[in-house]
């Protein structure tokens, strides 16, 4: 996604840099009450903002455990509603979050239903690095959870009125989430870590963006990895997600309907930290905008050889006691 502001971006990543100027035939004119008031605005954005500009781990736990991540797109309104699908959720939910993510609508969210029930005290991230703040807002829905089925949400109160950056106020851009639950299928040592925040990628427009999260304490085995994002697009494509600098998916091309996409994929993990990342589509001009919410994985340790050892010689001796005891195998 793509944001023009008075002709000018701001482009940072934990600071606030001098702005630069949008390239075109007749730029306009520029004084130092202009640069001024930019920079007051920036600052007090940043000092509004909870954390800017970070994803971070909420959540890790070993055992018998299934994740399920699921998300919708918000539709860029002032209002929001719909439903989330959970078809996964075997057992009893050990933890579960609900995001939505916007523009501009403040340190304070607007009000919220989810299943019928308000939502209330929620967890607020933000990132600056535009004239304008991306926010999340995640609540703790674990106690709303039942089991498999549809959840309905319904979000308002986002500002509809203009302000100097954004003329048609603000706006909600997706819904997702995030089940951990009990599987009794599972295996014992199965490690779930959820990774979730507020983090913008391509904010530069014109220079190709890399963000990573890293997913600490993990074991070597076969991971599932969910990413969703929010306010990206399909007129500039070609983002690449890698896992410990493998690619495993992309492009990040709205999946979910306007500007919001959702990705399940497949990697291998190695013992202990794992980076996930994201790379914006290459400049041609520009590059795909967008809000990073959540990462999510699942998985599951890979026996040993000593363990696959034991495990034929414990076959083998069966073998061998029921070929002493003369029974046929």
């Amino acid at each position: 996604m793509i944001l023009l502001a008075n002709g000018f971006i701001m482009k940072s990543s934990s600071r606030v840099d001098l702005p630069l100027r949008v390239r075109s035939k007749a730029p306009p004119v520029m004084n130092s009450h202009r640069y001024a008031s930019i920079a007051v605005y920036a600052l007090l954005t940043i000092q509004a903002s909870l954390a800017d500009g970070a994803l971070v781990q909420s959540f890790q736990m070993t055992g018998q455990l299934g994740l399920e991540v699921t998300a919708a797109a918000g539709g860029n309104m002032h209002t929001a509603n719909g439903s989330l699908s959970l078809n996964n959720v075997v057992g009893v939910p050990v933890q579960a979050y609900l995001y939505a993510t916007d523009w501009q609508s403040g340190s304070s969210p607007y009000s919220g239903t989810f299943n019928g029930a308000p939502l209330v005290g929620p967890v607020t991230q933000s990132d600056t690095t535009l004239p304008g703040i991306s926010y999340t807002h995640r609540w703790d829905v674990t106690s709303m959870i039942v089991g498999p089925g549809s959840y309905s949400y319904s979000f308002s109160g986002l500002m509809p009125g203009a302000n100097q950056n954004f003329p048609n106020g603000s706006i909600l851009a997706g819904v997702g989430l995030a089940v951990v639950y009990n599987d009794p299928t599972a295996n014992a040592n199965t490690i779930v870590t959820i990774i979730d925040g507020s983090q913008q990628l391509g904010e530069g427009l014109t220079i190709s963006d890399t963000e990573s999260v890293t997913f600490n304490n993990l074991v070597a085995g076969s991971t599932t990895i969910h990413s969703f994002t929010v306010f990206d697009d399909n007129a500039e494509s070609g983002e690449v997600v890698r896992y410990n600098g493998n690619p495993i998916g992309g492009p990040i091309d709205q999946s979910l309907g306007l500007n919001a996409t959702l990705l399940t994929m497949s990697g291998t993990s190695i013992s202990g930290a794992n980076t996930l990342s994201l790379t914006t589509d290459p400049a041609t001009p520009n590059v795909d905008h967008m809000h990073w919410v959540l990462a999510a994985s699942s998985v599951a340790p890979v026996p040993e050889p000593r363990a696959w050892a034991l495990m034929i010689l414990a076959a083998a001796m069966v073998v061998i006691a029921r070929w002493t005891a003369g029974i046929v195998c």
